[in-house]
């Protein structure tokens, strides 16, 4: 395999020290569209999470609802079924 040699560069022969290039920072021609972008989408975020909010609260809200109606139908059929069963009972005790 060839020896790899290194090239030296421009002023490399006469002892000069080599100075990087300066960077310079161009402006970005999509800044300013990203930014408007990203306070649009920060804004819908901000109309999604209060939406959001009140849809849970409605959704609270109608479980307490449900369960409260619920309840009563519960009890209702708890009761009716405890009459059902005395008076099966006393059909029993009265064939008997």
């Amino acid at each position: 395999m060839p020896e790899r040699r290194d090239t030296a560069g421009p002023g490399a022969a006469s002892g000069e020290p080599v100075v990087p290039a300066a960077i310079v920072a161009a402006p970005d021609p999509d800044a300013e569209r990203l930014l408007v972008r990203r306070a649009q989408l920060e804004g819908q975020m901000l109309d999604l999470s209060s939406r959001l909010a009140d849809m849970e609260q409605q959704v609270r809200r109608y479980e307490q609802h449900q369960y409260r109606a619920l309840g009563e139908v519960l009890g209702e059929c708890l009761r009716l079924r405890q009459e059902y069963l005395g008076l099966k009972a006393a059909r029993s005790g009265a064939a008997g």
